[in-house]
């Protein structure tokens, strides 16, 4: 399985926060979020990971992952973020953002399902 992780946005709405570094490089007990995320895709064995970067690419530095940079990400969108790392596969890919903060148990989960298309969804997510 491979993983593209998406990276590219602005963070503009954490703002002061995000004036340095993309939203994923902020830490959330003592790891950033982005640190979190590839730890968990590592535990599974999913070692084929791509970083999408665009707004303060320089400051995301993890080590044995792949890089791509959309670099219209100020004038485009996540979509166009994806396009960039999209390329002619036979194995599975897991699409994620990179702010998001999710359970060991959900790619778990996602490992166990075989329809070609696997979708991870919060129904409650205002709570």
């Amino acid at each position: 399985m491979k993983v593209i992780i998406l990276a590219a946005g602005m963070s503009s709405r954490l703002r002061p926060l995000t004036s340095d570094k993309p939203k994923c490089m902020l830490k959330l007990f003592n790891e950033t979020l982005l640190e979190r995320q590839i730890k968990i895709f590592r535990n599974y064995n999913i070692n084929d990971i791509t970083i999408v970067t665009g707004y303060r690419s320089e400051a995301i530095d993890i080590s044995n992952v792949n890089y791509v940079k959309n670099e219209n990400y100020e004038t485009t969108n996540i979509n166009e973020s994806l396009f960039c790392a999209l390329e002619p596969s036979n194995s599975p890919v897991l699409v994620t953002y990179s702010d998001i903060v999710f359970e060991p148990k959900i790619v778990q989960q996602m490992l166990k399902i075989t329809n070609d298309i696997r979708l991870a969804v919060r129904i409650n997510w205002k709570e």
